[in-house]
């Protein structure tokens, strides 16, 4: 999941560049990781935050131009809200929880292991 996000942003930073909405077209090393409230979302990007400097905009205002040039065509973010200074909080679909267990269940390897394997204990 976290790819899938990281390719959405990484993508919106570069339409964003080609509109001339911002300078950068590369995304820093921004975090993208599970709030610990899950109010916030699924998942909650600093990107926004870790631009400003470089683009001399305020977070917030870079959060709204990337929120504007998001394209998924897979369909999984529900949402995308700006929280606090400028973090980018995602919404998944359900859906999309439901697909990635079908396709861990789907797995034949699933729960083998040789962890320990011909050791006496």
């Amino acid at each position: 999941m976290k790819s899938r996000i990281e390719g959405v942003l990484s993508e919106a930073l570069i339409r964003a560049s080609e509109a001339g909405q911002l300078v950068s077209r590369e995304a820093p090393a921004a975090t993208l990781e599970s709030p610990k409230d899950r109010d916030h979302g699924d998942l909650a990007s600093n990107i926004a935050m870790i631009l400003a400097k470089p683009e001399k905009k305020a977070p917030r205002a870079i959060a709204e131009i990337l929120i504007e040039n998001v394209e998924d065509p897979s369909g999984w973010v529900e949402s995308i809200e700006i929280a606090g200074p400028g973090f980018l909080n995602f919404r998944l679909k359900p859906e999309l929880f439901r697909a990635l267990m079908v396709d861990l269940a789907s797995d034949s390897a699933l729960g083998i292991s040789k962890f320990g394997e011909r050791r006496r204990v």
